[in-house]
């Protein structure tokens, strides 16, 4: 969803377009956390770290890069929180790799309860 904000200039016109910027537009707000979790490839499983989470997607950090578009099994261990996910990228930063995860399901679809849709908390 685009939100604009016209403004006008003494009715001269439009002098003004603002939109917002990429995050806000988000239909899901990111929650920074600190959690393990393992992610599974081809029958191989990599742990990794979590750095955020959202209703639909993760952002988690390995020691190996993941290829952009891959399927892969996803799991947080503290919560037993488990969901299949697509690649969305992954880049190199120092000497691990961010790598964005996007559900397959969206959490909002699936949750019943306000609580059920952190699943990660």
């Amino acid at each position: 969803m685009l939100h604009s904000q016209l403004e006008t200039n003494g009715g001269a016109g439009l002098s003004n377009r603002a939109r917002k910027g990429p995050a806000d537009r988000r239909e899901f707000k990111r929650v920074k956390l600190e959690f393990e979790a393992l992610v599974q490839l081809d029958g191989q499983r990599l742990r990794v770290g979590g750095v955020d989470a959202h209703g639909a997607g993760a952002r988690i950090t390995a020691t190996q890069a993941l290829p952009p578009g891959a399927l892969v099994l996803f799991h947080i261990d503290s919560s037993g929180f488990a969901a299949w996910a697509t690649v969305r990228r992954c880049d190199k930063v120092g000497r691990r790799y961010e790598i964005g995860l996007e559900f397959l399901v969206p959490r909002r679809a699936l949750a019943t309860s306000a609580a059920e849709s952190r699943p990660w908390i």
